[in-house]
């Protein structure tokens, strides 16, 4: 076994697609919407490739921080933190 790598902290992607669904929000809109191919959102989206727009984005429509979304690229605000910890001991 290899040293994983950041993107494998992420929660899992397949997660996000389902509640951008629920919102009524798909990968494809985004993607048209930005002005980008669906591969790039997707690669975005699965944390395989970088993109401050298409994270800020897919963020704003699961109603995330980026801390939250993409935890392997963003550290959570202190205060952020301090929530996250007391959500996890509940």
């Amino acid at each position: 076994m290899g040293t994983p790598r950041r993107a494998d902290r992420r929660a899992c992607p397949e997660g996000w697609l389902v509640l951008l669904r629920q919102r009524g929000v798909h990968l494809s809109g985004i993607a048209r919407e930005l002005g980008k191919d669906l591969s790039v959102v997707s690669r975005v989206n699965n944390g395989h490739r970088r993109s401050r727009m298409i994270e800020r984005e897919i963020a704003r429509r699961l109603d995330l921080p980026l801390s939250e979304a993409f935890p392997e690229w963003y550290e959570p605000a202190s205060g952020a933190r301090d929530v996250i910890a007391s959500v996890m001991q509940i």
